[in-house]
C-alpha cells in the first residue's frame, strides 16, 4: 500500500506540533459499553490479555522480593563468617600472648597485637570484598529476570493480539480514550490493520466525544501492531511494546532505589 501524501493543512499542523511525554495507558475499562465487545468470545480475549499484563506484573515484583531476600541471607552469613573470623584472630592473639610469656613478656605482647590487628584487618577485607561481589552478582541477576519477564511478557501479549482483532482493538480505543477532548485525531496504524480499523471508526467517534474529526492512515514504518495517536498538541505512541518498555523502566528504576538501600 503506498504511503500517505497529506495535504497542505495537515503538514501545517505536523510543523507546528510539539512532542508531548508518552504516557502508560493502563489496562482498566473506563467506559464498559463503548469498549466491551459484543461477544463473549471478544471480551474472553481481552481479559486474558489483561490477565497476562498483570501475570507479568507480579512476576516481576516477585523476582525483585526473591532477590532482596538473597541480599538479606548473603548479609547474615557475611556477618557470620566475621565474627568466627574475630574470635580466631583472639585465640591466635592469646596464644602470643602466652608465647610471649615464655620468650619475654614485652616483645611477645607486641607481637600478639600486630597479628591481632592483621588478622582483623584481613577479615575485614575479605567480608567486604564477598559482600561487594554477592551484591554484584544479585544486581546481574535481577536484571537478567526482569529483562526475561518483559521478553516473555511481549511474546505472550503479542501472540494474543495477533490472533485476535478484538484485542488489538481494545488497546486502540484506550489510546483514543486519552485525548478524547481533542478537536483532530489522527490515528497512523500498519497497512495490515487499515481496513479493519476503518471499519470501527464509528465506535472510536462514539468514544472521542469533543472530536470533530477523526483521521485515519495507513502508514508502512510501523510494526503491525504498532499505533501512533497524532492530535495538535503532540504524537502518543500506544502499542504494547511501548506500554511493556514503560513498565520495564519503572522496574528498573525501582532495582535502583533497592540498590541504594543496601549500601
Amino acid at each position: 500500500m503506498s504511503k500517505l501524501i497529506k495535504s497542505k493543512n495537515a503538514k501545517q499542523i505536523d510543523e507546528s506540533r510539539k512532542e508531548i511525554k508518552l504516557r502508560t495507558i493502563s489496562y482498566v475499562r473506563k467506559n464498559q459499553s463503548s469498549l466491551t465487545p459484543d461477544n463473549n468470545d471478544s471480551a474472553s480475549d481481552v481479559h486474558y490479555l489483561e490477565q497476562k499484563i498483570t501475570d507479568a506484573n507480579l512476576e516481576a515484583e516477585q523476582i525483585l522480593a526473591n532477590a532482596k531476600n538473597e541480599v538479606e541471607r548473603w548479609q547474615e552469613d557475611l556477618k557470620q563468617a566475621e565474627a568466627n573470623m574475630q574470635v580466631e584472630a583472639e585465640q591466635r592473639f592469646q596464644e602470643a600472648e602466652e608465647n610471649g610469656r615464655r620468650q619475654g613478656y614485652e616483645i611477645g605482647l607486641q607481637e600478639a597485637h600486630q597479628q591481632y590487628a592483621e588478622k582483623i584487618e584481613k577479615a575485614r577485607s575479605i567480608v567486604s570484598k564477598a559482600k561487594e561481589d554477592a551484591l554484584n552478582h544479585i544486581e546481574h541477576a535481577e536484571k537478567i529476570m526482569l529483562d526475561l519477564s518483559i521478553k516473555v511478557a511481549q511474546k505472550i501479549v503479542g501472540s494474543t493480539i495477533q490472533s485476535n482483532q478484538e484485542s488489538w482493538l481494545y488497546v486502540l480505543k484506550e489510546a483514543i480514550s486519552e485525548v478524547r477532548l481533542q478537536e483532530e485525531i489522527r490515528v497512523y496504524v500498519h497497512p495490515e490493520r487499515y481496513e479493519k480499523t476503518l471499519q470501527h471508526k464509528e465506535e472510536l467517534m462514539q468514544i472521542a466525544t469533543h472530536t470533530r474529526q477523526l483521521y485515519i492512515y495507513p502508514r508502512e514504518d510501523l510494526d503491525e501492531d504498532g499505533c501512533l495517536v497524532e492530535t495538535p498538541f503532540g504524537l502518543m505512541e500506544a502499542s504494547i511494546d511501548n506500554q511493556l518498555s514503560q513498565l520495564k523502566i519503572g522496574l528498573l528504576e525501582k532495582l535502583k532505589e533497592g540498590e541504594g538501600n543496601r549500601v
